[in-house]
């Protein structure tokens, strides 16, 4: 999308229609948009060529919850974070 005008410049089919990216970066070399699609069962990082709009899985990172990664600088490797998310809650009565 264009900054200056609002108009869109070029758009891309997901790979899977159905989900959501959760996180988009660019590639280092600004040729590639890495995009996260996950659901309980697996999470898959995609990539799609900015000159053709070709789209390939780039990695499957399982089904644990993904909250961030990165492509390297030089483009060759990539780092992520997962892990589970554990939530309590608890009631204390009586305090005075």
């Amino acid at each position: 999308m264009s900054l200056a005008g609002g108009e869109i410049i070029k758009s891309f089919p997901l790979a899977d229609a159905k989900s959501l990216p959760t996180k988009v970066v660019w590639s280092p070399d600004g040729k590639f948009l890495y995009y996260l699609i996950g659901d309980v069962k697996e999470n898959k990082v995609w990539r799609i060529q900015i000159d053709n709009g070709k789209s390939e899985q780039f990695v499957n990172l399982g089904n644990e919850e993904i909250s961030d990664f990165a492509i390297a600088p030089d483009g060759e490797s990539f780092a992520y974070i997962r892990g589970k998310e554990f939530h309590d809650a608890f009631l204390i009565e009586g305090l005075k």
